[in-house]
């Protein structure tokens, strides 16, 4: 399986990091988890990058578990 490089955003609008991922491939909208400051964080790919990235980047867990919208805010 080739490795896919995904431009990744923490909030809509914001800066994008490039992450890469080994498995099952992904596409823009996904939520996906990364390890970020704070521990594990859910963010939202943005983009697929077309060539990997002249630096080093860290690996996207895995598909985000999809939320409870009943629970609204309570649930973050």
């Amino acid at each position: 399986m080739t490795r896919q490089y995904l431009a990744c955003e923490f909030t809509p609008g914001g800066r994008r990091y490039t992450y890469h991922n080994d498995g099952e491939p992904f596409s823009v909208g996904d939520r996906v988890v990364v390890d970020g400051k704070n521990g594990e964080a859910k963010i939202i790919v943005a983009e697929i990058v077309a060539e990997p990235p002249p630096f080093d980047t860290k690996p996207i867990k895995g598909l985000a578990p999809a939320e409870d919208e009943s629970k609204g805010d309570a649930a973050a």
